[in-house]
C-alpha cells in the first residue's frame, strides 16, 4: 500500500514538471513569434550624395496589435548630419498588422564616409533597434577638359505686389506728408498781412492811442496800481525808443530820464516826468499807495511829454485843476 502511493506521487511530480516545460516553451516561442512580427528599418534613396544636398532617410516599421504605439523618430543630429525638416508619421492597419512610414530630410556639410548606428524604437516594455547606414558625402567631381564658362548672372526674380505693398505705403506717406506740410505753408502765407502786421503809424500817434486805452480802463481803480504804473512806463519808454531809435527797456528810471533830458524834453517835463516815474516805481516795488490824482497827474504828465516831442506838433493841453 505505501508502495502504491509512493509511486503515484512520483507520477504527479513528474506530470507537474512536464507541464511547467511545455508552458515555457510555448512562452517562449509566442515571444518569439511577436517579436519576428515587429520590424523597423531606415534605407536612403541613394548611398552618394554631394555635399550641401538634402538628405532624405527612410523610416519603416511594424507592429502587430490594436494597442497604440509612438512611432519612432529622429535625433537632430546624425553624426556629422543634421536634421532640416521631420516629416509627419503616416501609420496604416492592414489585417491586424500596423505598417507605418515617415521621411525626414538631413543635410552634410563636410565629406567623408560616414557611418549611421542603429537608432532605437521602444515597442512596448522592449526595443527595437534598426539597420545602420553607411553614406558617402563628396565633392561633385571637376571635368577639367573641359574650358572654363562664365558665372551665370543673377537671376532675375520679378516683385510680387506683397513685396512692393511696403514700398508703395511709404511712397504715399512722404506724398501725403508733403502736400500737408504745402497747404499748412500756404495756408500761413494767406493769414499773415504784411500790412496789417506791422503798424507804420507816427509814434506819437500809438502811445496816444494807448495812453487813452489806459485811461478809460483805470486798473488802478480795481487794485491793479501796479500793472497801471508798469503800462504806463512801457508805453512812454517804447515812445521814446520809437521816435528817437534809442534802446530804453533796459534804463533805470534816472538813466532814462538822462537820456530824455538830451532829446529835447523840456526841464518842465523832465522834473514831472521824474517825479511820476519814481511814484511809479515805488508803487510797483514798494508797495506804495498813490492817490487817484496821483494816478490822473501821472498818466498826464507822459502824454504832455509826448504830445511836446511829437513829429508833428500837437496842441498841449493842460491838466485840470
Amino acid at each position: 500500500m505505501t508502495h502504491t502511493i509512493g509511486y503515484q506521487m512520483h507520477l504527479v511530480r513528474i506530470n507537474i514538471a512536464v507541464g511547467t516545460l511545455v508552458f515555457l516553451f510555448l512562452s517562449m516561442l509566442s515571444l518569439r513569434v511577436e517579436a519576428q512580427q515587429v520590424s523597423y528599418f531606415i534605407e536612403s534613396d541613394t548611398t552618394f550624395y554631394p555635399i550641401g544636398t538634402a538628405i532624405v532617410l527612410k523610416q519603416t516599421w511594424k507592429y502587430p496589435g490594436n494597442e497604440p504605439v509612438e512611432a519612432p523618430g529622429v535625433p537632430k543630429r546624425l553624426g556629422k548630419l543634421e536634421l532640416l525638416t521631420q516629416g509627419e508619421a503616416e501609420v496604416h492597419t492592414d489585417e491586424d498588422m500596423n505598417q507605418g512610414t515617415r521621411l525626414s530630410t538631413f543635410i552634410c556639410f563636410d565629406t567623408g564616409y560616414f557611418h549611421l548606428p542603429g537608432l532605437s524604437w521602444k515597442v512596448g516594455r522592449d526595443s527595437v533597434i534598426s539597420n545602420p547606414l553607411v553614406l558617402e558625402v563628396a565633392m561633385l567631381p571637376v571635368d577639367t577638359t573641359l574650358d572654363f564658362k562664365d558665372i551665370d548672372p543673377p537671376m532675375q526674380v520679378p516683385y510680387t505686389l506683397r513685396e512692393l505693398i511696403p514700398y508703395i505705403g511709404g511712397a504715399l506717406a512722404v506724398l501725403l506728408a508733403i502736400a500737408g506740410l504745402v497747404l499748412l505753408v500756404r495756408r500761413k502765407k494767406r493769414r499773415v498781412n504784411p500790412q496789417a502786421s506791422i503798424d507804420l503809424r507816427p509814434a506819437h500817434i500809438k502811445a496816444l492811442e494807448q495812453l487813452e486805452l489806459l485811461e478809460k480802463e483805470k486798473p488802478w481803480q480795481s487794485g491793479e496800481e501796479k500793472e497801471y504804473h508798469a503800462r504806463l512806463s512801457a508805453i512812454f519808454r517804447e515812445y521814446v525808443a520809437a521816435r528817437f531809435g534809442r534802446d530804453t527797456l533796459d534804463l533805470t528810471t534816472g538813466e532814462f530820464l538822462s537820456l530824455c533830458s538830451g532829446l529835447g524834453f523840456s526841464a518842465q517835463a523832465i522834473t514831472s516826468l521824474g517825479h511820476y516815474l519814481s511814484l511809479g516805481d515805488l508803487v510797483k516795488f514798494a508797495k506804495a499807495r498813490a492817490t487817484p490824482l496821483e494816478h490822473t497827474e501821472s498818466l498826464e504828465a507822459v502824454r504832455q511829454a509826448v504830445a511836446q516831442t511829437a513829429l508833428d506838433p500837437l496842441p498841449i493841453t493842460q491838466p485840470n485843476g
